[in-house]
C-alpha cells in the first residue's frame, strides 16, 4: 500500500515540475514579447519567473534525489 502511494506521489511531483517548467517558459516568452515587441513590459512576469525558477529548482532536486541521481554541471 505504501509503495503504491509513493509511486502516485512521485508521479504527481514529476508532473508538477514539468508543468512548472512549461509555465516558466511561457512566462519568460511573454515577458520578452511585451518588453521588446510591444514596448510595454508586464509587471508580474518577472516575479512569476523568479518564483517558478526557485520552485522548479527545489522540486526538481527532490525528483532527482528520489531517482538517486545527482544534479550537476558538465
Amino acid at each position: 500500500m505504501w509503495l503504491r502511494l509513493k509511486k502516485i506521489l512521485d508521479r504527481f511531483l514529476e508532473t508538477l515540475v514539468a508543468a512548472s517548467m512549461a509555465v516558466l517558459t511561457i512566462d519568460v516568452t511573454w515577458q520578452v514579447i511585451t518588453r521588446f515587441i510591444l514596448k510595454s513590459p508586464s509587471d508580474w512576469t518577472e516575479e512569476l519567473a523568479t518564483n517558478l525558477m526557485i520552485w522548479v529548482g527545489l522540486l526538481g532536486a527532490a525528483v532527482a534525489l528520489n531517482k538517486r541521481e545527482h544534479l550537476g554541471i558538465d
